[in-house]
């Protein structure tokens, strides 16, 4: 059955990454048919909306020029400019980890003391996990 199961596998695309963005794209065809620049319209827009993220947090961090430094660079960096000019889920991606760092940073900030350290070593194991990659970590740089 096992290998019944590795023959179909390899055939097939496996799944990576949920298809958001390629699905979003699909259906604005639907919608107003094919159009070869839509997806780099979308890519871009996620970029920016990633962007406006940037800058919140930069202006929260700093001040409001910290904040146009940021997006400034974050906007023209030659990285930026091809990812946001292709058709990939790359903009995405970087939208969604700058809008939870902009909210994980809105969320510290409001919560007095540095307790948020603390719910990831909820459970005892966490600890002995964290015992164990350390002393490896430190035989590993002796070597």
């Amino acid at each position: 059955m096992a290998a019944c199961h590795g023959s179909a596998e390899w055939k097939g695309e496996g799944l990576i990454e949920p298809p958001i963005m390629e699905s979003l794209v699909a259906l604005t065809y639907n919608l107003t048919g094919v159009q070869v620049w839509m997806g780099r319209l979308y890519a871009s827009l996620f970029w920016l909306i990633g962007g406006f993220a940037i800058w919140l947090l930069a202006k929260e961090m700093s001040m409001r020029y910290g904040g146009i430094i940021a997006l400034a660079y974050f906007l023209f960096v030659p990285f930026a400019v091809t990812v946001s000019r292709s058709f990939l889920p790359d903009p995405l991606m970087v939208a969604m980890i700058a809008w939870s760092l902009w909210a994980l940073y809105r969320w510290r900030s409001s919560v007095p003391g540095n307790w948020p350290f603390w719910p990831g070593l909820d459970r005892a194991d966490d600890l002995c996990q964290i015992g164990a990659v350390f002393p490896m970590l430190a035989r590993r740089r002796a070597w």
